[in-house]
């Protein structure tokens, strides 16, 4: 099942975060890796589309997990990276 929601709808802040949480063990093998490194370049782009045009500083938080858990791009609970500044690669 899928939730989505209206980014228009956030206004409240002039600073949002949005954390991810990421599957990368042996489960996601082939197409479902190829399909979550595309879901995360296109809402990534999206993202930071949301940040110009609502003038809100964009940060993002990514957690990646197989065996361990790992932070990514530089990100923790406490610190996030600004959304144009990460380059998602495969």
């Amino acid at each position: 099942m899928t939730h989505s929601f209206d980014m228009h709808e956030i206004s409240f802040r002039d600073r949002i975060h949005f954390f991810f949480l990421l599957d990368r063990s042996g489960s996601m093998y082939g197409t479902r890796i190829n399909t979550l490194n595309e879901a995360m370049a296109n809402v990534l782009n999206e993202l930071v589309n949301f940040g110009v045009k609502t003038e809100k500083e964009v940060l993002v938080h990514l957690l990646a997990f197989d065996n361990n858990v790992q932070w990514l791009c530089n990100t923790t609970a406490e610190h996030g990276v600004r959304v144009q500044d990460i380059q998602w690669t495969d």
